[in-house]
């Protein structure tokens, strides 16, 4: 996600636009696909600085080492410039490299400076950078209930990782016909104890949802999949967040046609427009001698 703020634009800068490159809406989804180094975003608003003419203003971007967390990832630009022309077009592409999951907070916000070679005029443009939602899942028997086992092997490592940068789990190519998967999410949550707003629409013939260990919800028939904050009435309902860390468990089953479905949190179902915007779902509790 990227944003791109206009107030207070010295004039030489007023083509300055950044875009998004479709397909990479964060930069965490680059890295499970095994590629530490990804192009997140460009800026246009000129021509490369190679392509130099005489009078020309060349723009420099540089990165605000006070805005980035540098044990997180790194942001870099892959081009040193670009020369800023009215009705001209270039692009600077930049780079997040991601060092490690666990230091990502839940938003950060990397500030790129576009600096002129030959005037104080300045621009900043600041990066949206969200973390991913990591679920640990396995393949369990159809009568397996065992949350607390579920919970310990995922937390030794022993349960295979996906990476969603959404609510969809994307489990569509994951379960084979006949057979049930166990997923488990670790959500920190760093605000108050409160009560949420928790949902698992999905056109499944069977899922059961697990919330801090208490069974909260069971499907036994397949739904229209439609997922949303409020929900259909039978796939949502509300959870007690504890501070701190919390596990969510979902067993879900497919008998013929592959299966959908969706993990949903927001506020209460006073604030169903809420989106929860402080807790996240990258990281796993230490595990504790």
């Amino acid at each position: 996600m990227l944003s791109n703020p206009r107030r207070d634009i010295p004039k030489r800068f007023k083509n300055l636009t950044l875009a998004p490159l479709t397909g990479y809406p964060g930069v965490p989804r680059s890295v499970v696909a095994g590629n530490p180094w990804r192009q997140v975003g460009s800026c246009c608003g000129g021509r490369p600085q190679g392509d130099r003419r005489e009078g020309d203003g060349g723009l420099t971007p540089t990165t605000s080492r006070e805005t980035v967390n540098p044990k997180a990832y790194q942001v870099n630009p892959v081009n040193g410039g670009l020369i800023a022309q009215p009705g001209l077009e270039a692009r600077v592409e930049f780079r997040v490299r991601l060092i490690d999951l666990d230091e990502l907070g839940a938003v950060e916000h990397p500030v790129i400076q576009f600096t002129a070679t030959d005037s104080p005029e300045s621009v900043n443009v600041t990066l949206t950078i969200l973390p991913p939602v990591v679920w640990f899942i396995n393949r369990v028997d159809e009568s397996d209930e065992d949350v607390e086992r579920w919970i310990n092997d995922a937390l030794a490592g022993d349960w295979g990782v996906i990476y969603r940068d959404g609510y969809d789990l994307g489990l569509e190519d994951l379960i084979s016909k006949g057979q049930s998967m166990a997923l488990v999410g670790f959500i920190h949550n760093p605000g108050d104890t409160r009560i949420i707003h928790v949902g698992v629409p999905n056109n499944a013939p069977y899922v059961k949802l697990w919330f801090n260990g208490e069974p909260l919800l069971e499907s036994k028939e397949k739904y229209i999949l439609r997922p949303n904050y409020d929900g259909d009435g039978r796939n949502y309902i509300d959870a007690l967040m504890r501070h701190g860390w919390n596990t969510v468990a979902i067993k879900i089953k497919r008998v013929d046609e592959p299966v959908s479905a969706h993990f949903i949190m927001s506020e209460s179902g006073k604030q169903l427009h809420r989106g929860l915007t402080d807790v996240t779902q990258h990281r796993k509790p230490k595990l504790t001698a």
